[in-house]
């Protein structure tokens, strides 16, 4: 059973940088972040501290690219501070106390029940069939299974976007899952089955290569263009940003 005494080591921070904390509508793994930082510098009782993007990993437990991207949101939101280490690599880092400065954003991107938890990540991504002019009258041939669903849901009227994306998340190929929770995330219009075939002979590409990453990796790439305010970004946009070097 584990016990934690205060007098084995303790963190001195002001309540007012909590609550502060907890009303700023970042991500979670950034909020992770910002503990990580507090507990390397207060907890030691400095102001600010070295620490390298292997450090964060290995004690956030999370990926070197979701590290990356939540350090440049947060420098970029003036909620984290990086400075260049003279004649050395790396970077010393602090939080910046006076929360009046913090540049607040929302992530009011609606996302499905599943979260991209359903996205398989030990699946190999599988081959799909190119647009051509033999399949233009069904982009969705040997791309989606249940086809008689589909039909279900644009016979005489338009489908709702969780209808939608639940009917994607629910095949059992991981890069449709990945297009089903774009369209919970995104919330495109597609009124009509030939739109909703051109959308996803547009994106199946797309999705088969972002399968090799993560679901945590996908969710905090998308949740960061909403942050940067991205506008316009597209699943394949996303490729983009999942590589992106802070």
């Amino acid at each position: 059973m584990a016990s934690p005494q205060k007098e084995n080591g303790y963190t001195a921070i002001a309540n007012e940088i909590l609550e502060k904390l907890v009303q700023t509508p970042i991500l979670v793994s950034e909020l992770k972040l910002v503990l990580f930082v507090i507990r390397k510098t207060y907890g030691y009782n400095k102001k600010e501290d070295i620490v390298s993007i292997s450090q964060f990993v290995s004690g956030i437990k999370i990926s070197r690219a979701s590290v990356i991207r939540g350090l440049k949101s947060l420098v970029s939101a003036h909620i984290l501070v990086k400075a260049p280490i003279l004649d050395k690599q790396g970077n010393t880092w602090k939080l910046n106390k006076n929360w009046e400065e913090w540049l607040l954003v929302s992530t009011h991107r609606p996302v499905s029940q599943n979260n991209l938890t359903s996205i398989k990540h030990d699946a190999k991504p599988v081959s799909t069939h190119r647009h051509t002019k033999d399949n233009t009258k069904d982009n969705t041939k040997n791309i989606i299974a249940n086809k008689s669903r589909l039909d279900e849901l644009f016979e005489n009227r338009v489908p709702t976007f969780d209808e939608l994306s639940q009917y994607l998340i629910s095949d059992p190929k991981p890069h449709i899952q990945i297009i089903g929770e774009y369209i919970a995330w995104k919330r495109p219009i597609l009124k009509t089955k030939e739109q909703f075939s051109l959308f996803m002979g547009q994106n199946v590409k797309h999705a088969v290569n972002l399968a090799k990453w993560s679901a945590q990796e996908i969710k905090d790439t998308w949740g960061y263009m909403d942050l940067q305010k991205t506008l316009h970004w597209k699943l394949a946009t996303t490729l983009k940003y999942i590589t992106q070097e802070i």
